[in-house]
């Protein structure tokens, strides 16, 4: 049985046989599979990152992202865990460009700096069927022990 808002994929020996819809399906247990994905939107979220900026700042970073499968038999074929590739594939991004950055441009700039992880997201993405539709940022500060030594 697919489930609504689903996608199932039938496949015959390993090989895909065709897309079918939410519904009941009779099916070859030993030659065929049915896997299913969900075509609704869906968001995940990074709890705290602790995060050294280019100025040896350590901070403290959250973020909220959504995504959806746009090519189902890509997701299918090429990933085991699509929702873990898509939030290890973010929290490595926003590592690497929170290293590029200091803290005072995360800080003027946080527009900026979700459109430079979503586009580097998407493109990374791409490949595996996967769309991120938004990443957004949120609660940028500095590690509390970092709060300490500088006062």
């Amino acid at each position: 049985m697919i489930k609504p808002a689903h996608i199932g994929l039938i496949s015959r020996f390993g090989k895909l046989e065709k897309k079918v819809g939410p519904g009941l399906y009779k099916y070859n247990m030993c030659t065929e599979t049915i896997r299913q994905l969900p075509l609704m939107i869906q968001n995940g979220s990074i709890p705290g990152q602790s995060l050294l900026t280019r100025d040896n700042l350590l901070i403290n970073c959250n973020a909220i992202y959504n995504f959806h499968f746009a090519v189902p038999e890509l997701v299918i074929y090429k990933v085991s865990n699509p929702s873990s590739l898509v939030q290890l594939t973010i929290k490595g991004i926003i590592k690497g460009l929170v290293a590029e950055r200091s803290f005072e441009e995360l800080q003027k700039n946080p527009d900026s700096f979700n459109k430079a992880c979503l586009s580097e997201t998407a493109r990374k993405l791409s490949g595996f069927g996967i769309k991120v539709g938004n990443i957004d940022i949120k609660d940028v500060m500095l590690m509390h022990s970092m709060q300490r030594s500088m006062a």
